[in-house]
């Protein structure tokens, strides 16, 4: 099993799981849709997200709104998530705090990135982006709470080659989820307890 699975144990704080999972999701098709890919540990538990045909913004976030948790000012938090494409071709890994969304935008067939430019806000504290097999990356962005409410959402959009999130889709092409985690301090390996995607 790949070092980015499992080592040591973190609490994942994502509220989200394989059986009964709550999302806040826009302008997606069927989707969440449960197994319907191979994750990277070999079982048959990755969710596909589709975009529909709308020419608006399409996303799936851990916390819904009047559902975000409070986080201590100061504390550094990592979100994860394994992703790869069934389909579409770009994506923006988004850690929101409050109206500071720091991201980072991937290729999901050649495995680059972009990120905003040195000295723009929403540009990561930290990120990491691991190629792993069978075409999936799992993508973690690290972020320290300066917001005195100290809410947080971990988002997947899909966006354009330019890096537009208000592009449509097919209804078809989607990307395949796995692993959502959130995280005290930096980046962990996968803690596949409860609550998972």
């Amino acid at each position: 099993m790949h070092a980015a699975l499992v080592k040591r144990r973190v609490a994942n704080l994502a509220p989200v799981g394989a059986r009964g999972f709550r999302w806040y999701a826009e302008a997606l098709t069927d989707s969440p849709r449960a197994n319907a890919g191979i994750a990277p540990d070999g079982t048959n538990t990755a969710v596909k997200i589709t975009a529909n045909t709308d020419a608006k913004v399409h996303l799936i976030a851990a916390f819904a709104p009047g559902n975000i948790p409070t986080i201590p000012q100061g504390s550094p938090y990592t979100f994860s998530v394994f992703v790869k494409s069934a389909g579409w071709r770009y994506v923006r890994i988004s850690f929101e705090w409050y109206y500071a969304d720091h991201y980072l935008d991937l290729d999901l067939l050649t495995g680059t990135y972009t990120m905003p430019p040195a000295g723009d806000y929403r540009r990561p504290r930290a990120c990491r982006v691991e190629t792993l097999p069978d075409g999936w990356y799992r993508v973690s962005i690290t972020e320290v709470n300066t917001e005195t409410a100290g809410g947080m959402s971990a988002r997947v959009y899909f966006v354009d080659a330019a890096g537009s999130t208000n592009t449509p889709g097919d209804g078809t092409s989607g990307i395949l989820l796995w692993g959502y985690q959130i995280n005290t301090g930096g980046p962990a390996p996968y803690n596949p307890a409860p609550p998972l995607i």
